[in-house]
């Protein structure tokens, strides 16, 4: 109620978020304004930095074969011959490698480019301004 009533009050973004923080605890910031370029910016790095090490990427392409034989063995009673477990295991180090890609799909999601193809310019935010300086992307 805070923020409302100061923000139609004042026409002020910055003084209603300020209300509303000290409504809750003058002596903390509960609530920030953040852009939603940041937004993104801040979540794609974190999902980076958490998902996207060597280690992780291998423990993910591993529960990804382990589905894939799964769901092969209940399909057809066999498991998977070498040849086919080899192709698998190549698509599922190509895709998880592909981080690039998934980052160019979410963005256009994210920021609606597919049905507002301005909203590309509008929001030039690149795959390099979130991946972690220094971070190699491989899968040990």
């Amino acid at each position: 109620m805070a923020f409302y009533r100061t923000l139609f009050a004042r026409l002020d973004g910055d003084t209603a978020v300020k209300a509303m923080n000290d409504a809750i605890d003058p002596s903390r910031e509960t609530f920030w304004l953040i852009s939603v370029e940041d937004a993104f910016k801040t979540v794609n790095r974190s999902h980076f930095e958490e998902h996207c090490t060597p280690e992780a990427l291998a423990r993910r392409r591993d529960r990804l074969m382990s589905r894939v034989a799964r769901k092969h063995r209940a399909r057809t009673g066999l498991d998977a011959g070498v040849q086919l477990a080899q192709q698998w295991f190549d698509q599922a180090t190509a895709h998880l490698l592909d981080q690039r890609g998934l980052f160019e799909r979410l963005r256009r999601e994210y920021f609606f480019i597919n049905a507002f193809p301005e909203n590309d310019a509008r929001f030039d935010v690149t795959f390099d301004q979130c991946w972690p300086a220094g971070m190699e992307l491989r899968i040990d």
